[in-house]
């Protein structure tokens, strides 16, 4: 009962001195410690500043202290003038934190919570803003954690009912020789891991699910690969692979190897005798065999998918009666639509013709 009396005393001194402050002057408070359980509300003039320790002061300022529930609130909603957290390590030379926060307790909840204005806010509004002047080193935002981390981000960016905005704007525009966004790793990535994962698991008619713009490029490459050396690289590695969800239908390969694979073979037909094509073989190049071609019959190709126009093919003859060129009248030829692709023999007849083809659209 006695410390609260005494408490309460503390508080209606405090307050009747706040009171009677006139415009202009300052309240400090140096060695004071009340505690009851009762409100403690500092006051002062129009103009008045209210200060917690003084330039003498080399201890500790503690609001809260230990306070084991309630809440610390700075400010209220009445308020138009602006909150300043000022630390002489800001300006000063020293290497120390010039805010600290300590939440060593947390568990699931959040460290620093910034409530924003919600719909209210207008084009140039920001929730946090990060100013570093006209710093040439150093980092805006660091965040770090030494565990074997196995969350779904270190750091995430939600805007699930975003439409036509941006998620994330990096602007640069002085770079010359540097990089606007930089990943490293010196980990050995095996099977699914990698430093750039991109899903789009809703896009049907997107023009690029990624997009890569240069419109001022001159003798320079809008997207550069480097991989490791050809003594290091194998038959298996590439430096592109372009997957369908099952097969890697299209990849370059050591050395720039180009391979083309699909699961289904493209289907053979037409009045060559028993025309055959190579289990390997796709829409955009393979083998194709008869067991004869008299003149002018054909071995047709059809694509297991269609072209969107009709695409460029070319045709090499592989075996001795897959002949390209004859002493008589005229060669063999390819003619082709969106759909298939048709290799027509040559005027004389032939026994085991074989035929490579390859086609771009």
């Amino acid at each position: 009962m006695r410390k609260y009396k005494i408490a309460a005393a503390v508080a209606s001194a405090v307050s009747m001195l706040a009171m009677a402050m006139p415009a202009g002057a300052t309240l400090t408070l140096g060695a004071l410690s009340a505690a009851s359980s009762g409100a403690l509300t500092l006051t002062g003039a129009v103009g008045s500043d209210i200060n917690l320790g003084t330039t003498a002061t080399t201890g500790n300022i503690a609001i809260g202290g230990s306070q084991v529930a309630g809440t610390i609130t700075v400010g209220g909603t009445s308020q138009t003038g602006t909150i300043l957290l000022q630390s002489g390590n800001v300006t000063g030379t020293t290497t120390t934190s010039g805010f600290e926060m300590a939440a060593a307790s947390l568990t699931s909840g959040t460290g620093l919570y910034l409530l924003g204005s919600g719909a209210t806010m207008t084009t140039g509004g920001a929730v946090e803003n990060i100013a570093m002047g006209a710093a040439t080193a150093g980092n805006g935002l660091t965040i770090s954690t030494t565990g074997v981390y196995t969350g779904t981000g270190l750091v995430t960016l939600t805007a699930n009912s975003a439409t036509t905005g941006t998620a994330q704007l990096v602007t640069a525009n002085g770079l010359t020789t540097g990089h606007g966004v930089g990943i490293t790793s010196s980990g050995t990535l095996v099977t699914t891991g990698d430093l750039l994962y991109v899903t789009a698991s809703g896009a049907t008619t997107a023009t690029g699910v990624v997009r890569v713009t240069a419109a001022a490029l001159t003798s320079g490459s809008a997207l550069t690969v480097v991989g490791s050396a050809p003594a290091t690289m194998t038959a298996a590695g590439s430096f592109i692979r372009v997957n369908d969800g099952t097969t890697d239908v299209f990849r370059v390969g050591y050395n720039g190897h180009l391979s083309s694979a699909q699961t289904t073979a493209p289907a053979v037909s037409g009045t060559c005798t028993t025309p055959a094509i190579t289990a390997a073989s796709t829409d955009t190049r393979g083998n194709v065999s008869a067991a004869s071609c008299t003149s002018a019959q054909t071995i047709t190709v059809t694509f297991t998918k269609a072209y969107a126009t009709a695409p460029y093919c070319y045709i090499s003859g592989t075996a001795t009666g897959g002949v390209i060129a004859t002493t008589t009248k005229y060669n063999a030829y390819a003619t082709t639509s969106t759909t298939v692709l048709t290799i027509v023999s040559p005027e004389t007849a032939s026994t085991a013709p074989a035929y490579n083809y390859f086609c771009v659209e």
